[in-house]
């Protein structure tokens, strides 16, 4: 890979994790406002409803514990390697984090919004100089998403 070493951006710190933590915890944040009751009426949000509505249907029910962490963990730290420790290096911030959004392709809400999360988990690499955070943050962020896909997939009609 042109000599990038990436095995230097993954020595973990107690700081890079609380940071990437933290982060992940951020973007976690927006899940409940997207999947209220009142989101489809907001423009802004329409479209992100859309597709965790369709996430939510295609992988709700059939996601245990198991799969949860390890979808959390492995998407993490393959995506965060190749899109920041790889794309970012040699590509800089805008392009990685347009390919990370163009690359989670549940709509054009969707891509936006994985554009701006590819811009925070990236700005989390340049500012720690270490992949640990990004991939912390990541790993946090499909950790509670899918917990909470699966929460609402397995809740009763009149409750979803």
């Amino acid at each position: 890979v042109r000599g990038l070493d990436l095995g230097a951006a993954m020595h973990p710190s107690a700081d890079a994790i609380a940071i990437g933590c933290a982060g992940g915890l951020g973007f976690a944040a927006i899940l409940p406002i997207v999947t209220a009751s009142w989101a489809p009426r907001v423009r802004l949000l329409r479209g992100l409803r859309r597709a965790w509505n369709g996430l939510e249907f295609a992988l709700g029910n059939d996601l245990r514990l198991p799969h949860i962490v390890f979808l959390a963990l492995c998407s993490a730290i393959s995506e965060e390697v190749f899109f920041r420790g790889i794309l970012q290096s040699e590509f800089g911030l805008v392009f990685s984090s347009a390919a990370f959004g163009l690359l989670h392709p549940f709509g054009f809400a969707y891509i936006a919004w994985a554009t701006v999360a590819g811009l925070g988990l990236g700005t989390l690499f340049s500012g720690t100089g270490t992949l640990v955070a990004p991939a912390a943050a990541h790993a946090t962020y499909n950790l509670l998403a899918l917990a909470y896909l699966r929460l609402r997939a397995t809740r009763p009609e009149e409750y979803a």
